[in-house]
């Protein structure tokens, strides 16, 4: 009984969910491991970066598959509530000015997270968090791969996907941080549409099971969430995996927020909720 009254000093620290529906039924810590599945253009990106921004401590985001001028432009869009076209508008026809016009404000933005698009292994990120402990003098409280295809150095399959999420799993342990995954969906829709306009045909507006992270990744993770999109101004999120909590496999346990992609806002339907 011994080790496990010690194991009972060493269960992480929590890490506060941005979205008050949301910390109903999932409360995260550190030294584990979330994976975050949801299809492609759902949201994923923007959904990991507002709740690494709105932490108020130190927070990594691993861009492996969003450039840092994607990431600059969204932060610019939800600092001042304007589109990310409005933000753009003007890049190509002059990009120095329209860099100089925004840099200034971009860099005003007082935030404690920081980007990352140089790392291409999952050991890189092991030496990367450790170098950004020293850098903020505690260990960043949540770490987000963008996303998990990209670390994949093998033929993909079940050992490699194994491989890399355990070794993820390490850098959560060793650095006592929440390391978020981001996961690309890949299934097809249940049912086949004759309409090609049809939203049927449009897997993102599915909810999301356990069953559609890819070769069983989901058996390294203590958190899992399903996102999916019902209609454009909404992001649902499925608690598909939650340690020590709720959780439905098949996405029925879900909140559901508002959501505007193009002004980066993902919020509860109450204004004004955390």
């Amino acid at each position: 009984m011994r080790d496990l009254a010690r194991s009972l000093h060493a269960t992480g620290r929590p890490v506060p969910v941005p979205w008050r529906s949301l910390a109903n039924y999932v409360r995260p810590r550190t030294q584990n491991l979330m994976l975050v599945i949801a299809a492609g253009g759902v949201g994923k990106s923007a959904f990991a970066l507002e709740w690494a921004t709105s932490l108020g401590s130190p927070a990594l985001y691993v861009s492996l598959d969003t450039s840092l001028f994607d990431h600059g432009v969204r932060l610019l869009a939800r600092r001042t509530g304007r589109s990310t076209d409005e933000i753009e508008l003007g890049h190509d026809d002059a990009p120095k000015q329209w860099a100089d016009k925004w840099a200034p404000e971009l860099e005003d933005i007082d935030i404690p997270t920081r980007f990352c698009e140089l790392t291409h292994t999952a050991r890189d990120i092991h030496e990367l968090v450790g170098a950004e402990t020293e850098y903020w003098g505690e260990a960043p409280k949540l770490v987000v791969v963008d996303n998990l295809m990209d670390l994949i150095e093998a033929e993909e399959g079940a050992g490699e996907y194994r491989r890399v999420l355990g070794e993820l799993k390490r850098v959560a342990k060793d650095h006592d941080t929440l390391v978020m995954v981001l996961h690309h969906l890949r299934r097809k829709p249940p049912k086949a549409s004759k309409n090609k306009d049809d939203d049927e045909d449009d897997v993102s507006t599915h909810p999301v099971s356990l069953d559609d992270s890819m070769y069983e990744g989901d058996k390294q993770a203590q958190y899992a969430l399903g996102l999916w999109r019902p209609q454009w101004n909404q992001l649902t999120v499925g608690v598909l995996k939650n340690r020590m909590g709720q959780a439905r496999r098949n996405g029925a346990l879900h909140t559901t927020l508002y959501s505007d992609l193009a002004r980066m806002e993902i919020r509860d339907h109450t204004r004004g909720a955390a």
